[in-house]
């Protein structure tokens, strides 16, 4: 039996794609029911070099901010021809514990060598240490997690087009709403003005890497009135690559 190759021809295609996966019992759960995310993830993933299924079951949006599973971040990286290497160490005895990373890249004729340590004492820095979940289930799977997290996005940024591990998305705290009453009055026109502009910024995106770079940069109030704005503007982004392959 041979093998059946996915090719997604156009914007029709796609989403007909994306609701049958979201229909289905085989993607996450965060996806089902779902169709547009499913199709904004397979979109993510094919910009970082992910397939269609592999984008759905590797990506994750954590605290708002799209992120990639440490173990298909080094997959990722392990596959590009420049990389010489990825080792990963953990050293010391209970408080002195170390996660390093170290990450080899070619240049040309020329080897790069990026090293990433995360420690207990940078997790107590951070808070993480004893926090509820994996820093209590699986500690030093976590400290290896953070090390390799900086490590790969430091040595390979053009490979995983800033996208963080999910692992380090899940330790940052959730956004604080500001529940100041706002003096309409006042700062009303401000707000259009800067809204207006904020517009254009998501309008000028020609990547998904680049809108959510830009949206990432909003306050939750901004985003509640953009949203729709950036919906739209990840249907353009989306329907432009499909018409250019």
């Amino acid at each position: 039996m041979s093998n059946i190759i996915i090719d997604l021809k156009n914007m029709n295609e796609a989403m007909q794609f994306s609701e049958m996966l979201a229909a289905s019992n085989m993607v996450p759960a965060s996806f089902k029911g779902k169709a547009g995310d499913v199709l904004v993830a397979i979109q993510w993933g094919l910009e970082i070099g992910l397939k269609p299924l592999q984008a759905l079951q590797n990506l994750a949006v954590i605290n708002g901010k799209p992120s990639i599973y440490g173990d298909a971040a080094i997959a990722l990286v392990k596959s590009d021809e420049r990389c010489l290497g990825v080792t990963e160490e953990l050293e010391g005895e209970a408080d002195n514990r170390v996660a390093r990373c170290t990450v080899k890249r070619r240049y040309g004729n020329e080897v790069e060598v990026t090293v990433s340590e995360f420690s207990v004492a940078d997790a107590k820095a951070a808070k993480l240490w004893n926090k509820a979940g994996p820093w209590t289930q699986y500690p030093k799977r976590m400290l290896a997690m953070k090390a390799r997290g900086f490590a790969l996005r430091d040595s390979f940024p053009d490979v995983l087009k800033g996208v963080i591990t999910k692992e380090e998305a899940a330790d940052y705290p959730t956004e604080p709403i500001n529940v100041t009453p706002d003096k309409k009055e006042i700062i009303q026109p401000l707000v259009e003005k800067t809204l207006d502009e904020k517009t254009k910024s998501l309008k000028s995106c020609n990547t998904m890497y680049e809108l959510e770079g830009v949206w990432s940069t909003f306050d939750a109030k901004t985003k509640i009135s953009l949203n729709n704005v950036k919906d739209d503007e990840k249907l353009r982004i989306i329907e432009s690559d499909f018409k250019g392959n």
